[in-house]
């Protein structure tokens, strides 16, 4: 039997429920916080419509199943799990599900795929197979409870007055590449802002889950020398939650704020690369219409237009007398000519 993938179905619910434990995230935000469930999750898709879940199965006549799942939302879509992981699941099979999670991907209007995988991983070699580009590089630092208290008073928590200076300092911090492929900050999103002088220099976007936090920062260059008042301001804050880890995202672009969160007791979990595969590609051709056609206005002579003789015409007559009638045509006519000659 030839490799065959579709939707999945009441026929692998058992089969995915045995594959959820060789599988692996590809949204480390979700692997980290909350336990992925990737049954729950292909039941979602499978029973809800407009879920925003996708499971796929691929089978192969001698080979396990193999699964992979989408989760969408807007512009934006995301490879969630992949099951068999580590190396297991056959190349050409792996490619094939990604495609088919890249085409319902953009059936459902998403524009960019995205994935985030360790460079040194089996995944990211399949990847890179199936047109996934690197658009950003990141370290995972954790810590593990009891989380030490900071300094208190140093944030507060985000309203919705902070929405456009939040907008501001994301499109200020982020790179322009990494922005066409990643959704900005929520209008409403759980964090903690940290303002200095009026002006708001740092956000803590926030996920929260069962089995820990996760701290997407983003802060203004001008924030280095106070970066140690907003990390130990958050674990403050974070102390007085439930006893689990605290995972902090440091992206390639501000690999400043590494140092603080060594001094704070944070440890290096893991490091991974942003990949991305664009769903889209713009297309420039010419946009052809009908144009109005303007109707010009008849212009009537309102002024009086007199006619002089030409001096250099009246020269080259010969003056034999042979061409009167010539002579008499180019002659400058009394009427024609100015008041103050004929009064002369």
């Amino acid at each position: 039997m030839p490799l065959q993938i579709r939707s999945l179905d009441w026929r692998d619910l058992a089969a995915l429920r045995r594959m959820s434990m060789q599988g692996i995230c590809l949204h480390t935000e979700a692997a980290l916080t909350r336990d992925t469930h990737p049954l729950t999750v292909g039941i979602a898709g499978y029973m809800i419509v407009g879920s925003s879940a996708a499971t796929f199965v691929a089978r192969e006549r001698g080979a396990q199943p193999a699964f992979a799942q989408l989760r969408s939302s807007g512009t934006h879509a995301r490879v969630h799990f992949l099951a068999p992981a580590s190396g297991q699941l056959p190349p050409h099979t792996g490619s094939a599900l990604l495609e088919e999670l890249a085409g319902e991907a953009g059936r459902r209007g998403a524009q960019n795929l995205i994935a985030e995988v360790d460079e040194h991983s089996a995944e990211f070699e399949m990847l890179r197979r199936s047109g996934f580009s690197i658009y950003a590089r990141q370290e995972i630092y954790q810590l593990q409870p009891p989380v030490p208290p900071g300094a208190s008073g140093a944030l507060r928590k985000r309203t919705a007055a902070d929405g456009f200076a939040v907008l501001a300092l994301y499109d200020n911090v982020v790179p322009r590449l990494v922005q066409q492929v990643e959704p900005a900050p929520p209008e409403k999103g759980n964090g903690y802002v940290f303002t200095r002088g009026g002006e708001l220099q740092a956000y803590l976007q926030v996920g929260r889950g069962t089995r820990g936090s996760f701290v997407q920062p983003f802060l203004h260059p001008e924030v280095q020398d106070a970066i140690k008042v907003v990390v130990g301001g958050y674990l403050q804050l974070e102390a007085q939650q439930a006893g689990n880890p605290v995972y902090w995202c440091v992206r390639s672009y501000q690999q400043w704020m590494r140092h603080a969160l060594l001094d704070f007791g944070f440890t290096l979990y893991g490091q991974q690369a942003v990949m991305v595969k664009r769903l889209v590609v713009p297309v420039r051709r010419a946009l052809l219409d009908r144009l109005a056609v303007l109707q010009a206005p008849e212009i009537k002579v309102s002024a009086r237009i007199a006619e002089f003789a030409r001096p250099d015409r009246l020269q080259a007559l010969p003056d034999d007398g042979a061409h009167p009638q010539t002579a008499a045509k180019y002659a400058p006519s009394p009427v024609g000519m100015p008041a103050w000659e004929r009064l002369n």
